[in-house]
């Protein structure tokens, strides 16, 4: 997908339901399909990435929910996001890459 996840922790203490992105990777399947990360706005606050909280439907309540529902899919296969957004409910689909380089 091309992402880095808030920490459990982190995404406990911000009372995070969900999967938190804490950032996207460049010219990755999640920045084409328009998922966001942690990012501070010119007032050097910090806001809140996008939130994962469904994978082709499955709810997804932690990181490890997310790791068990990719597991199941491999490189070219697309799947549907649920996520959050300034806690608005949103959707986006992507085709998964390799994670080798």
């Amino acid at each position: 997908m091309g992402i880095q996840l808030l920490s459990e922790q982190n995404a406990q203490n911000w009372g995070v339901e969900g999967v938190m992105i804490y950032a996207v990777e460049p010219d990755s399947p999640a920045e084409r399909a328009g998922l966001k990360g942690v990012n501070r706005n010119r007032f050097g606050e910090i806001e809140a990435g996008d939130v994962i909280t469904k994978i082709n439907g499955k709810e997804v309540k932690n990181n490890n929910d997310l790791f068990l529902a990719l597991e199941k899919f491999n490189p070219g296969d697309k799947i549907d996001i649920g996520f959050k957004r300034e806690d608005k409910a949103m959707k986006t689909s992507l085709t998964l890459a390799s994670s080798v380089k």
